[in-house]
């Protein structure tokens, strides 16, 4: 039997098991109920997909010094950004 991952699978393996259980009383019983109907309780489920729209991060493009520069910022910077600017030596002198 197969149980989950959507698609009506859980529903059809209850259903399967259900006419096999009634199928096997029939021959057990050899059609001695008199051809009585019998009424049972049968739970379908089935999977619900649901997609949210979340805000994850902001691109942020701004401007120092005459050169565009992007980051992603966890939250809204307004309409300014402070920076920090670090100065290092360079090496290849």
């Amino acid at each position: 039997n197969q149980v989950g991952g959507g698609n009506g699978r859980v529903a059809a393996t209850a259903a399967g098991a259900i006419a096999g259980a009634m199928v096997g009383d029939r021959v057990e019983n050899d059609g001695r109920n008199g051809g009585q109907m019998q009424e049972q309780a049968v739970r379908q489920c089935r999977t619900v997909d649901s997609i949210e729209s979340r805000t994850t991060g902001y691109e942020v493009t701004y401007d120092y010094r005459g050169r565009n520069y992007t980051s992603v910022m966890a939250r809204d910077p307004g309409q300014r950004v402070r920076l920090r600017v670090m100065v290092e030596p360079d090496q290849n002198q």
